[in-house]
C-alpha cells in the first residue's frame, strides 16, 4: 500500500495526514520488521539503518548478524553504496560469515522525492536451498554414473548376443562337418565290407589251389585282418562322433537358450538406459531449479 504524500514531498502519516520526517519514515519501517519476517517463508534477519548506524535489528532463528541498535554501519558493508546509488543490492554469503549460507538483500528506503534516507537489510537463511542443491547435485552425479553403467551393460549385452549368434553359427558348421564325417565313415565301412569279401574269396581260391596257393592264402588272411581292423576303427570313430554329436546338440540348445536371454538382456538394458536418460533430464532441471533458489 502506498502512503499518501503532502505538497512538501515528504510521506504523509496514513492516520494523521501529517507529513512524515526522515526519522518518522525510518521508524515506521523499523516497526514493520516483525511483519516483514512473517511474510518470508524462510528464516531471516531484518535490520533498518539510516546509512551510518543501525536503528533496529531483529535476528532470525539461525541468522544472527550479532548487531545491536546504534552500532555503526561498517565501511565494508554495501549500505553506503546503496545509499549512494539508490539501487537494491543482493548477494550470497557463505556459511563462514554468519554460520549459515545466506542471501543478503539491501533495499534503499526512499522518501517521496526519491532521495535515499536509509536501508532495509534482509538476511535470508539458505540452508534448506543449499541442502536441496547438494542433494540435486548428488542425484545428478549418481544418475550419471548409473546411466554410464547401463550403457556399458547394454553394450556388453549386445556384444554377448552377437557372440552367442556367432557361437550358434559355429556349432551349426560343426554339425554339418560331423554329418559329412558320418558319410565318409559309411563309405569306409562299405569298403571294409567289400575288402573283407575279397579276402574271403581270396582264401577260397587259395584253398582250391592247394600247395600252390599257400602264399596267396597268407595275403588273403592279411586282407581280411585289415578289413576287420578298419571296420572296428570305423565303428569306434562312429561311436565317438555320435557322443560328440550328442554333446554338440546340448551345447546348441544351451547357446540357443542363452542367446534368447542375451537378446532379452540387451533389450532390457537399452530400455533402462533410455529411462535413465529421461530421468537424468528431470534431475538436471531440478539441479538448475535449486540453483535459482
Amino acid at each position: 500500500m502506498t502512503l499518501p504524500h503532502s505538497n512538501t514531498g515528504l510521506p504523509v502519516d496514513y492516520f494523521s495526514g501529517q507529513s512524515m520526517t526522515r526519522e518518522e519514515l525510518l521508524r515506521a519501517v523499523a516497526v514493520s520488521i516483525p511483519f516483514i519476517q512473517q511474510l518470508f517463508p524462510l528464516d531471516c534477519a531484518v535490520a533498518v539503518s539510516d546509512g551510518s548506524h543501525f536503528l533496529a535489528i531483529s535476528p532470525g532463528k539461525n541468522v544472527d548478524p550479532e548487531l545491536s541498535p546504534g552500532d555503526p554501519v561498517s565501511a565494508e558493508d554495501v549500505n553506503p553504496e546503496v545509499m549512494r546509488t539508490g539501487k537494491v543490492h543482493s548477494t550470497e554469503l557463505s556459511a563462514e560469515a554468519y554460520g549459515v549460507p545466506m542471501r543478503s538483500i539491501v533495499v534503499p528506503i526512499k522518501d517521496d522525492s526519491g532521495a535515499t534516507v536509509g536501508t532495509l537489510d534482509i538476511g535470508i537463511d539458505l540452508t534448506t536451498q543449499a541442502e536441496l542443491q547438494d542433494i540435486a547435485t548428488r542425484i545428478r552425479d549418481s544418475f550419471g554414473q548409473i546411466t554410464q553403467g547401463s550403457e556399458a551393460l547394454a553394450s556388453l549385452a549386445s556384444d554377448l548376443s552377437a557372440s552367442q549368434h556367432e557361437l550358434m553359427t559355429f556349432t551349426q558348421q560343426i554339425t554339418e562337418h560331423l554329418n559329412k564325417t558320418n558319410s565318409i565313415l559309411e563309405v569306409i565301412q562299405g569298403l571294409s565290407a567289400q575288402t573283407n569279401l575279397l579276402g574271403i574269396n581270396a582264401a577260397i581260391e587259395a584253398a582250391r589251389s592247394g600247395e600252390h596257393g599257400r602264399g596267396f592264402s597268407v595275403v588273403a588272411e592279411e586282407i581280411r585282418n585289415m578289413s576287420h581292423r578298419t571296420s572296428k576303427s570305423a565303428k569306434d570313430i562312429n561311436g565317438i562322433l555320435g557322443e560328440f554329436n550328442q554333446f554338440l546338440q546340448r551345447v546348441t540348445e544351451y547357446v540357443d537358450d542363452n542367446g534368447s536371454r542375451a537378446t532379452a538382456l540387451a533389450s532390457s538394458a537399452e530400455e533402462m538406459a533410455t529411462t535413465l536418460e529421461h530421468n537424468s533430464e528431470i534431475i538436471e532441471r531440478l539441479h538448475i531449479l535449486s540453483e535459482r533458489l
